[in-house]
This record gives C-alpha cells, sequence and structure tokens, in this order.
C-alpha cells in the first residue's frame, strides 16, 4: 500500500533496528529498493530528458544554425569592406547588405526556436523527474521517514529538482552553444590568419585556472544553502505541527527569533555564493579583453598596410 509522508516525521526518533529496516526494504518493490550511486544517479538523471531526444537535437540543429549565420555576418562584412577598398565600382554591396540583414533575422527566428525547443524538453523531463519522485517517496517504509528530516526531503524536491532542469536546459544549451562557437571561431580565424589566432587564444588557458578555483567554491556554497533550506524547512515543519505546544507555553517570540536567525544564515550564504560570483565574472570579462587587446596590438598592421577588410572580419570571431 501506498504510505502517506508523516507531518510528525521530524519529531519521532530512528528507532528501528538493522533487522527491522531490512525487513521493511525487502517489502517494497525493486524501485524503492534502489539506492544509485552518484554515477549511476547521474545516468539515470540524463534517462528522463532522452526521452524527449527528438526536441534536444532539434534544438541542438538550430543552435548550429544560429551559429552559421552568426559568423557569416563578419564574413559578408569583410567582403564588402574588401571590395569597396579594391573595387568600388563592381562591388555588390546592396546584395552583401541584404544578406547580412537576411541572416540576421534568420539568426534571431532560430535561435528563439532552439530556446524554446531545449528549454521545453528540460520541462517535460522535469515534470516526469518530479512525478517519479513522488511516487518513490510513497513507497518508502515508515522507517525511512522515521530517519529522514522532512525539511530535507522537501529542500530536495523543490531545490535540488529545479536545479536538475537548469543543467537539462540551460546549462546544456550553453555547453553546446560554446563548444560550437569556438570550434567554429578558431576555424574561420585560423583560415584569416594563424599567427594572430595563436596570439589571441594565449589567455584563455587562464579560463581553465579560474574554474578549477571557483568551482569548489560554488559547490561547496551551494550545499551549504540546500542543507540550511532544509533546516528551515523541517524549523517550520515542526513548528506548525506542535503549534499548540507554543502558544500553550507562550513560545511565539522565542520561535520567531530562532527563524528569523535561520533566515539570515540563508542569507548570508546566499550572498556568500553571489560575491563569489561577482568576483569570477570580472576575471572572465578581462580574459576576453586581454584577447581582444592582444588582436588589436598584434593586428593593428593590417590597418597600416590598408587590409582594413581582414581586420573587420576577424575582431567579430574573437
Amino acid at each position: 500500500p501506498r504510505l502517506p509522508i508523516s507531518p510528525m516525521s521530524t519529531t519521532l526518533p530512528r528507532t528501528p533496528t538493522a533487522p527491522t529496516e531490512a525487513r521493511d526494504r525487502r517489502d517494497l518493490p525493486d524501485k524503492a529498493q534502489r539506492v544509485p550511486g552518484n554515477w549511476h544517479a547521474t545516468r539515470s538523471a540524463w534517462h528522463f530528458l532522452s526521452r524527449y531526444r527528438a526536441e534536444v537535437i532539434l534544438g541542438f540543429a538550430c543552435l548550429v544554425g544560429t551559429t552559421g549565420f552568426s559568423m557569416a555576418i563578419p564574413w559578408f562584412l569583410k567582403k564588402t569592406i574588401d571590395g569597396l577598398e579594391h573595387h568600388p565600382a563592381t562591388t555588390p554591396v546592396l546584395f552583401y547588405v541584404s544578406l547580412i540583414c537576411l541572416f540576421a533575422v534568420l539568426q534571431g527566428a532560430i535561435r528563439i526556436g532552439s530556446r524554446l525547443l531545449i528549454f521545453n524538453g528540460a520541462r517535460k523531463a522535469e515534470l516526469d523527474l518530479r512525478n517519479e519522485l513522488f511516487d518513490h517517496l510513497l513507497l518508502l517504509s515508515p522507517s525511512y521517514f522515521r530517519g529522514a528530516s522532512t525539511g530535507d526531503v522537501m529542500s530536495r524536491l523543490t531545490v535540488d529538482v529545479p536545479t536538475v532542469r537548469l543543467l537539462w536546459g540551460p546549462a546544456l544549451l550553453n555547453i553546446v552553444n560554446t563548444a560550437v562557437v569556438f570550434a567554429t571561431s578558431i576555424f574561420l580565424m585560423t583560415r584569416i590568419s594563424p599567427s594572430l589566432t595563436l596570439y589571441a587564444l594565449l589567455p584563455y588557458p587562464l579560463l581553465v585556472l579560474f574554474g578549477r578555483a571557483f568551482g569548489s567554491t560554488f559547490f561547496r556554497l551551494n550545499r551549504e544553502i540546500q542543507d540550511q533550506m532544509g533546516r528551515m524547512s523541517a524549523n517550520v515543519q515542526e513548528d506548525l505541527v506542535g503549534i499548540t505546544f507554543i502558544k500553550s507555553y507562550a513560545l511565539e517570540a522565542a520561535r520567531e527569533k530562532h527563524f528569523w536567525a535561520q533566515a539570515k544564515v540563508y542569507q548570508e550564504k546566499n550572498l556568500a555564493i553571489t560575491r563569489a560570483r561577482g568576483r569570477l565574472m570580472p576575471l572572465l570579462g578581462a580574459v576576453g579583453s586581454l584577447s581582444g587587446v592582444i588582436v588589436l596590438w598584434v593586428g593593428g598592421t593590417w590597418v597600416a598596410e590598408d587590409k582594413n577588410g581582414m581586420m573587420v572580419g576577424y575582431m567579430p570571431h574573437n
């Protein structure tokens, strides 16, 4: 039978013995007995998104199309400037301008389509994950809820699941988009000038160092935020269950003070991760700006040699 979550689960001690726990779990279906490890849990999480692989793959195809259109615009701009410099009378300026406008419109439309396809697939997968998690909770034995904090369970359902959806949606989109744009940009930049491309890439290993330096900090702070949310949820649930006791002994002020203290800790942890992001983003921007400065410094000789088209076509890819 499906068992509801007990509202008193956070106040009851964990008393069952190991044999009782084993007997309870033997009575459960196989789906409820599985406790996957990190690798298996990650594989199971991706399984939900694979149900909507058609939408996701089509969204990735739209990303490739968006990248192609965005990369073609600087190339047409380069052809226009080169033509005006060397053959102003025969250069089809209006044709190039029309292509640039058309590609810009197509780029925007396909970009929107890629977001809709990938994000909608992620939200559908999130709905399936929520339903399966709730079904799994209904199948767990009472001994699990005597040992697990209700606030922690609520935190997993209200904080962790949306985080997984962000991994399926924006995170996956940004990873694929960055890989496609980076590979395409390197290819086009190398075709224009291999030596200048090498100079432009010199600062980018710093991105790996910054990512490794801040990655552990973000992981630790996110875990602390989730744990604090679980504690706050458990305290609120305990207060609601014991509201008669709190009113009988006039503990409203003490419990309110305790709640605001917990909320203050939660706020400080969120501010800590915000400050960490605030330190990382300027560093990432500085790496890109440093690469741009190197390109302007080294590629300035092109302007002196009347190769303005090459410079205009190169800079948007940097």
